[in-house]
């Protein structure tokens, strides 16, 4: 039994029992008497602190939540140009550690071989790391059910370890746009610009050579 279940099994008992003991003295010394409601005070009393040391409990739970690792992959289709990456991002408060993606059914690239099969050794809060797929449109054509879900499994950094399901979809984006706006189509053009130029300077460099010769 973990400590966060032993808390909350001795709250509750002390709930029930407190509840019982309640009901028990006004059954037998009804509600006019004074020794009855001195035990319904005092078991009131009692009632009153295991509600707030369960809230106090919940509260603090959910800040060692906060600060456990959680890493979730999801389908990146918007930071490359045309290209659709599997992205998993550690969005928990602490690094997680030898992070696995177990699948129920593969994510492959065009190649043919597995995606998201590799073993991260360290993932820091707030980062992620991606791995290229395909391209959108060869993958839609070669994909016809783009859902896909699985396990992941991982460490914190004490060595614990930790799993959780995942699902991931990329049928958002067959009769969606990747895009919300066209920066960046205009990145990948902008990229485009150095090889044009060093074309152009070697159809110079040839032209020149050949008008010499003449």
């Amino acid at each position: 039994m973990t400590g966060r279940t032993l808390i909350r099994v001795l709250l509750a008992v002390a709930l029930i029992v407190s509840t019982a003991v309640i009901l028990r003295a006004l059954l037998n010394f009804g509600a006019g008497n004074s020794a009855a409601w001195n035990v319904v005070a005092a078991s009131s009393a009692v009632i009153a602190a295991v509600v707030s040391a369960w809230t106090s409990t919940r509260i603090l739970e959910r800040q060692e939540d906060a600060q456990l690792p959680y890493p979730y992959p999801y389908i990146d289709a918007s930071s490359r140009y045309q290209l659709l990456q599997l992205r998993i991002q550690n969005v928990g408060g602490t690094a997680a550690r030898s992070i696995r993606l177990m699948w129920d059914k593969p994510l492959r690239n065009r190649q043919g071989n597995h995606v998201g099969c590799q073993e991260i050794p360290v993932l820091m809060p707030q980062h992620s790391v991606a791995e290229v797929i395909d391209v959108d449109f060869d993958f839609f054509e070669r994909e016809q059910d783009a859902n896909y879900s699985g396990t992941v499994l991982f460490q914190d950094a004490n060595g614990r370890d930790y799993h959780h399901r995942f699902y991931v979809s990329v049928e958002q984006y067959r009769i969606a746009s990747s895009y919300d706006d066209e920066v960046q189509k205009t990145y990948y053009k902008l990229q485009q610009i150095p090889e044009q130029l060093r074309r152009q300077h070697r159809e110079l460099a040839t032209l020149r050579r050949i008008l010499r010769k003449h």
